[in-house]
């Protein structure tokens, strides 16, 4: 059953896209949306990632404005994770533009940096130790960096950057609860902001200003599109809650703006800054069966 549509979007300017579930009782993650970042919110269904049903859009998403090219990470049943590439106005038709490194899982996230070069977070299968990656889609050179801790914290939320800062941020999850991570290239990694409980593994996108926009699911499986302002008395605030029949949820570790206009940039190339972010009236929000999370058939 399809995501019921609360509102049109508007394609134009900088728009906020997700990775959303198939409608299916798998819950496979391939469904791509444009996300409202206003009140009344609403998330409109543009089309499934890829003809391939056997593997999960669920490792990241970002846009390259250079080229006009979402990319995003996506993971077999095996394991096995590959970079991916797809205009706009025709998500079912991918290209394949890197194999990621084997050993690993690739649920991170995936953000544009300068340079052209794509970074995303691997964790180690075996040690459970997450590493960060660049991937260069014009080799499809893939390497390790360095390791982002000794596996205490789990990185599964989400990725983005803030190219005035030239810092990586990230979702992460442990013993202390869910947090927002800053990274450098120089392997330096800190906390940025103490997050709200609940499940932030719906993608993490920078808005300009020192803030972001997050994907939270609620401990009643509720999404939650969140406002994080790293520094401020209160960090988290809520812009409005995703509503959806047969929704498994927003968790696939993809979110990002970007500006398919013509005139500006996504995830890697200073984003324009959106309207302000109203704290939302609601649009109800129901998801369902989301604790029994399948990523992959």
């Amino acid at each position: 059953m399809l995501l019921t549509l609360l509102a049109g979007v508007g394609q134009a300017g900088t728009v906020l896209y997700g990775i959303g579930p198939d409608g299916s009782g798998a819950a496979v993650g391939r469904r791509f949306f444009s996300i409202s970042t206003t009140t009344p919110g609403s998330a409109l269904w543009i089309d499934d990632i890829g003809p391939n049903s056997s593997r999960s859009v669920n490792g990241g998403l970002a846009y390259q404005p250079s080229d006009s090219q979402f990319y995003a990470v996506s993971n077999d049943s095996f394991g096995v994770g590959e970079l991916v590439s797809f205009a706009l106005t025709s998500p079912w038709s991918t290209t394949d533009v890197a194999d990621l490194t084997t050993g690993f899982t690739w649920r991170g996230g995936l953000a544009l940096g300068d340079g052209g070069l794509f970074y995303s977070i691997g964790t180690d299968a075996t040690s459970a130790i997450p590493y960060f990656f660049s991937i260069n889609p014009l080799t499809g050179d893939v390497t390790n960096l360095f390791a982002l801790g000794d596996g205490s914290l789990g990185y599964y939320g989400g990725l983005t950057y803030d190219p005035s800062g030239r810092f990586f941020y990230a979702l992460a999850d442990g013993a202390d609860g869910p947090l927002l991570r800053r990274i450098g290239l120089n392997g330096s990694v800190v906390t940025a902001a103490a997050l709200d409980p609940g499940l932030w593994l719906g993608g993490v996108a920078y808005s300009g200003s020192g803030t972001f926009l997050a994907l939270l699911t609620d401990q009643d499986a509720y999404a939650h599109l969140e406002q994080i302002t790293p520094g401020a008395p209160t960090p988290v605030s809520e812009v409005y809650a995703l509503w959806g029949p047969n929704n498994w949820g927003f968790w696939n570790a993809g979110l990002t703006l970007a500006d398919t206009s013509g005139g500006g940039a996504g995830t890697g190339g200073g984003i324009p800054e959106p309207g302000t972010f109203g704290l939302a009236g609601l649009a109800l929000a129901g998801l369902l069966g989301i604790f029994r999370r399948t990523t992959k058939c």
